[in-house]
Order: structure tokens, then sequence, then C-alpha cells
């Protein structure tokens, strides 16, 4: 008897589950990043692997922003999108700065002093009313990326086995 209760609930699930699947957004997917640096530079490939959907006023975009950098970054940071959702970010349709959906980008940004930098990559949807803002519920998850600016710092000598030990006693 058991069985076929348990066989009954499990035949109904996908006649309760499809309706509400067939309705959905499809997820919007993060960018995909490559990253390489020199002695003061960053350069960024942003993929936005999105479909282009026609979304009336929204533009399908993605960013990459530092989230950290070292002491001495300027808060001038384009053409790095600022990670502050609440600023206000650049126009997302400079197909320059922002790879629209299906596109690719490769921007530098020069200057940077050396260090370790942490970058978060997103895509989204913005909209247009007197100025650009992120659509709530509508971003991607975030990627994270580490990359030095400069050469590796040079460790400091560890003191040898015989330099700890006191052999005077």
């Amino acid at each position: 008897m058991k069985r076929s209760v348990v066989a009954a609930m499990v035949s109904m699930v996908p006649l309760v589950a499809l309706p509400a699947a067939a309705s959905a957004e499809p997820a919007v997917l993060p960018p995909a990043v490559t990253l390489t640096s020199d002695d003061s530079s960053i350069t960024a490939t942003i993929t936005n692997p999105n479909e282009p959907r026609v979304i009336n006023g929204f533009t399908l975009t993605c960013r990459l922003s530092i989230d950290r950098a070292p002491e001495g970054f300027t808060a001038s940071v384009l053409p790095f999108e600022n990670p502050d959702p609440h600023g206000t970010p650049s126009d997302p349709t400079d197909v320059t700065r922002y790879p629209q959906a299906g596109q690719t980008v490769t921007i530098t940004r020069d200057g940077l002093p050396q260090g370790q930098y942490n970058l978060v990559g997103q895509c989204g949807q913005m909209s247009y009313g007197g100025g650009w803002l992120w659509e709530a519920g509508s971003a991607s998850e975030r990627v994270e990326y580490e990359i030095r600016v400069g050469p590796e710092p040079t460790p400091e000598p560890a003191p040898g086995l015989l330099g700890s030990l006191n052999l005077n006693r």
C-alpha cells in the first residue's frame, strides 16, 4: 500500500514542477574573464556568455570591479567599474568597456601601484532612470579573481637552524 502512494506522489511531482519551470526567466550567467598583468597594469578580456535578449529598457551586460587593491590605489576606477552597487556606474552600452550579451571586450587599466589585486566579475541587467542602475534581482553569481601587478615580493630570509640555537649553555 505504501508503494502505490509513494509512486502516485512521485508521478505527480513532474506535473506540478513543469509549468513553474517553463515560465521562469533563464538564469543570468557570470562573465568569463582572463587577466594578465605587468609592472603597472592589468589587462582583462571579459566575455558575456549570455544570449542576447530583447528586454524593454534594460541592457544585459557584465562588469569587472577592483574589489581590493594595495595601498596607493586611486578611486578613479574606470575602465574597471566601481564595485559599489549604489554608486552611479558609467554607461553600460559603451561596448568598449562593457561586453554586451554574446560579446567579448579587452580593456586595460594602467598606472596601478604594484601589489595584489582582487577583482569581482558579474553580469546583470541595467536600466536608465536619471542614471544607470543595476536591476534588483537580475545579477549573476559573483566570480572572484586575484592577480599581482609587478614582481612577487622577495621573501625575508628565515634564520637558520643553528642561528636559532643557543650553543653557549
